[in-house]
């Protein structure tokens, strides 16, 4: 950590570069407040940033803050996202890029204000439960304190995830036509269609998770577990023998039968998946869920945000743990 106050004060939980990607040419960008349903208009500089979040002051009086660190990495990783963004295959990628990348997303994951908000819940929960316990934060200002150092800390774990994102299989995919990816303030999405009562089927290592991180209005990086290349593979090579045996396929099918087609070949040629209309709603959905409480936009158009509200209000609340008391 440095220890000379010559870092930004308005600290971005969501990098800068990144939010710019889903702006205007003026730096405007779109917001949606799911708690408050309001939506709003801004410059990239005023959102997903709060003063001093990764600043911590010792018992010497001095600060440090991990601001800097921060700021080499997204300085790095803006150069390997530029590539992506500018040609729009992953081919364009050098493996020090995915290496880059990879950190990035698992420094993503955990410098959010979310993790302070969940941090802030396992304390509640526990107190809840055990009563008051020497050490640990009582007040509410105290525990939210407590779960921003925690977090800032985290962010010395992140090496340690780069092979959890290095070892998916890697997928560009672009948003369908007059159609345009959202941004949020907790971007790292997961989702697993597996569902397990009695186990969590979310996580880095969870057999079947899938991974995505919007990095523009039109592309998103998804990573996914390794299970789902075995699938596609293996259902185009069973889709190709029945066709060899003159078995014509459901027309039903056909359309799932070209994306598979375009995502088996972008396994080994790097291209763009262009999305549908349904697939593209389906990520921007997992934003929705995913954030804290605001969602960001290049176009403005929160139709999709504002349904998905109504259909599922507990998505305004964001992540909770199970036996935590909303706000």
């Amino acid at each position: 950590m440095n220890q000379r106050p010559d870092w930004a004060k308005n600290q971005h939980y969501v990098p800068k570069f990144l939010l710019k990607n889903f702006a205007d040419g003026e730096e405007q960008i779109h917001v949606f407040d799911k708690q408050e349903r309001k939506e709003f208009r801004t410059n990239v500089r005023n959102v997903a940033a709060e003063n001093g979040l990764y600043d911590i002051k010792m018992p010497d009086g001095s600060i440090t803050t991990g601001e800097k660190n921060l700021s080499n990495l997204e300085t790095a990783a803006r150069e390997s996202l530029n590539k992506l963004v500018t040609q729009q295959t992953l081919a364009s990628l050098t493996p020090a890029d995915r290496v880059t990348l990879a950190l990035f997303a698992a420094v993503q994951m955990l410098r959010v204000k979310q993790q302070i908000l969940i941090l802030t819940q396992m304390t509640e929960i526990f107190g809840r439960r055990f009563g008051t316990v020497e050490g640990l934060p009582q007040t509410e200002k105290e525990r939210t304190e407590d779960a921003r150092k925690v977090m800032i800390q985290s962010l010395a774990d992140a090496p340690g995830f780069l092979p959890d994102f290095l070892n998916k299989t890697w997928l560009l995919v672009k948003a369908a036509r007059q159609s345009k990816f959202y941004i949020s303030d907790n971007p790292i999405a997961m989702y697993n269609k597996i569902r397990n009562p009695h186990r969590a089927t979310r996580g880095l290592r969870v057999r079947g998770i899938e991974i995505h991180m919007p990095v523009s209005s039109e592309l998103s990086l998804a990573f996914y577990c390794r299970t789902h290349e075995e699938g596609w593979r293996k259902t185009k090579a069973e889709a190709e023998i029945c066709q060899a045996l003159g078995h014509s396929l459901p027309a039903e099918f056909a359309n799932q039968a070209r994306l598979l087609d375009n995502i088996v070949h972008s396994l080994s040629s790097g291209d763009v998946i262009e999305l549908s209309e349904t697939a593209t709603n389906f990520q921007n959905e997992r934003q929705i869920a995913n954030s804290s409480r605001f969602v960001f936009s290049k176009d403005g158009d929160f139709r999709l945000a504002k349904e998905a509200l109504e259909q599922v209000p507990e998505w305004r609340k964001g992540p909770q743990l199970a036996g935590s008391k909303p706000k």
